[in-house]
């Protein structure tokens, strides 16, 4: 249980590090407004420059919003619903303090596109490891779920991309459309990452085949693919045959040696290949 906890508090701190490093390095100097109240801090740091002549730090108004958040949140579902996101609000306020000291290895001056590549990318590691643990950096999640709770039929996706949409709204006010379409570029590119981080590279084939010598296929595959393989009855609808379907599911690079064997087994096979992005049992990785 303690190892648990201990792993979770590191993909938290970690991830709040990175997407604080997003923030600081690419997205505040860029001018990159992408939701959430990391960019609702980019536009008011700006604005307080513009109207009181002074900055207002990133990490103090990302505390300053989340707090109440957090307070409403805890009255509502109690300190168990919300202690890893706390732990990744805070770290992330630490960490929008401390990367403010770090130079940036990887700046490319004013190029807006790449700017918004590496910010997508770096966001989108940090919150594909917050969210594999099921927790937030507080924010647009956080008062999401505090509307969910007064609205039980709202949406909760819905509502997170509503008030993100708004504050990238507000960006485009700030710092025009330009600005405001890399920064929507950004986001883009930090959804991928974070899907591809939750769910992994591990993607399968799933293969379906039909063949007069289905079970001489079937017996070949197991032994010298070592991999599970169903026979479903069928019917081909045009000659009224009963045949046997073979449903396998591969890993991507043995897609090659499967389709190698039917071949040489019967060349006039019918074989189907389809993407699968997720599977769990014996012979995956679960």
């Amino acid at each position: 249980m303690k190892k648990h906890f201990l792993y979770e508090a590191l993909c938290i701190i970690v991830g709040a590090t990175i997407l604080a490093l997003s923030v600081v390095w690419f997205a505040d100097p860029a001018g990159l407004v992408t939701g959430g109240v990391t960019g609702l801090s980019i536009v008011i740091k700006t604005l307080s420059m513009q109207t009181l002549g002074f900055e207002i730090p990133l990490f103090l108004t990302n505390l300053i919003i989340n707090i109440p958040l957090f307070i409403i949140s805890y009255i509502q579902n109690g300190i168990k619903f919300i202690y890893k996101s706390l732990i990744g609000m805070l770290w992330l306020t630490i960490a929008l303090w401390f990367c403010e000291f770090l130079p940036n290895p990887l700046y490319v001056g004013e190029d807006l596109l790449l700017t918004a590549l590496l910010s997508g990318i770096f966001a989108g590691v940090a919150i594909g490891l917050v969210l594999k643990v099921n927790a937030t950096t507080g924010g647009s999640d956080m008062l999401a779920s505090i509307i969910k709770k007064k609205m039980p039929h709202a949406n909760i996706t819905g509502m997170i991309f509503v008030i993100d949409a708004a504050i990238i709204l507000l960006g485009l006010f700030v710092f025009g459309p330009v600005k405001t379409i890399y920064a929507a570029i950004a986001v883009f590119v930090a959804s991928i990452i974070a899907n591809t981080v939750i769910e992994g590279l591990h993607f399968s084939k799933t293969v379906f085949i039909i063949s007069a010598k289905s079970e001489e296929i079937a017996k070949s595959v197991m032994s010298e693919m070592h991999r599970g393989v169903t026979a479903i009855d069928a019917t081909g609808m045009y000659t009224g045959e009963d045949k046997k379907l073979l449903f396998v599911v591969v890993s991507a690079k043995e897609v090659h040696k499967l389709k190698t064997l039917v071949k040489e087994i019967d060349k006039t096979a019918f074989v189907a290949i389809s993407e699968t992005k997720e599977v769990l049992g014996e012979g995956f990785e679960i």
